[in-house]
């Protein structure tokens, strides 16, 4: 039996070919193509090419391909429906990282580590495992954090809340705050970063970069707070508020006034540390949503390195 899938926010602006293997990695690209030649997919009710630009809220519908994922899972899960299928044993590690839930959102602390969507040579990630945990109705993403940046990060579980979340996040309505720590101490014990931010490349990697104010170039804006500082050792906690939701902003920002986020090998590539020290540390909701703020533990590392420089929390 056919089945058609929903475009969610975060799968918006895709390519319909690429989405495809990204939702469904086990099928081989031949196979893939086969549909869309014999018109067993369709997008938004017409025969689909592969090429289509993905909008939010189209319907895609797919063949029946449950034959080709392997049958050595778990059998409760609708396989289906899933980039990644978890063992029992991570499903229950990561239910842990749930702080909170109602019937319209839940929010979970996400480890340093875990991706939130899947990629080329991803298995885990958190698109993944939210499925596994709720395969008839899965949470849906409204943002993201990287991959190595621990934190609260907040799911939609109506299609409705989805579109409320994401343009709640769109108008910056939602506050975040972040901690950071630093290699360096800033010249001012507060402030405000404003700057535009482009895609460039470094020694064959790509990165943001502070640029002039060009046609590619968009802007960013970034307030910081110093929480504590260890001058001797040239290391500070800083508190980072974006009013602006640009890639790899905080970690640009914080390079740009020559405090590089401890572990950021990217903007950082001297750093000493393995762990990038950026947490979501709080996340406050308009009075729409409930006016909730819900507070992350810092993760074990962030501690230690704390504890290691005579950082203080407050």
């Amino acid at each position: 039996m056919n089945q058609e899938l929903i475009i969610e926010a975060s799968d918006q602006d895709q390519i319909l070919h690429r989405w495809l293997k990204k939702q469904f990695p086990n099928v081989h690209f031949s196979q893939s193509q086969k549909w869309l030649r014999t018109g067993q997919v369709r997008y938004d009710g017409k025969r689909a090419k592969g090429t289509e630009v993905l909008h939010l809220g189209a319907k895609v519908r797919i063949p029946p391909f449950i034959s080709q994922f392997n049958t050595n899972t778990i059998p409760e899960i609708a396989k289906g429906h899933l980039s990644y299928t978890p063992t029992l044993s991570e499903l229950n590690a990561f239910k842990t990282a749930i702080l909170f839930e109602n019937d319209d959102f839940l929010v979970l602390n996400k480890p340093a580590g875990l991706a939130v969507q899947g990629g080329s040579g991803l298995k885990k990630h958190v698109d993944g495992l939210i499925r596994a945990l709720y395969p008839d109705n899965p949470p849906k993403l409204v943002h993201r954090l990287d991959r190595e940046t621990s934190g609260l990060l907040i799911l939609a579980k109506t299609h409705q809340m989805a579109q409320k979340l994401t343009k709640a996040f769109e108008h910056h309505t939602i506050l975040k705050e972040y901690w950071a720590v630093v290699e360096g101490i800033p010249l001012k014990q507060k402030g405000h970063i404003i700057t535009q931010l482009e895609k460039g490349w470094d020694k064959d990697m790509e990165k943001m970069r502070i640029a002039a104010e060009t046609e590619d170039a968009k802007p960013s804006e970034t307030s910081y707070k110093v929480i504590h500082q260890n001058i001797t050792q040239k290391k500070a906690l800083l508190s980072l508020i974006p009013h602006t939701g640009r890639t790899h902003q905080l970690r640009v920002h914080c390079q740009h006034i020559r405090c590089p986020i401890l572990g950021d090998r990217k903007y950082n590539p001297t750093t000493s540390s393995r762990n990038l020290h950026l947490h979501s540390r709080t996340l406050t909701l308009p009075e729409e949503f409930g006016g909730l703020t819900f507070t992350a533990e810092l993760p074990e590392y962030f501690l230690k390195t704390l504890t290691l420089f005579k950082l203080n929390q407050s």
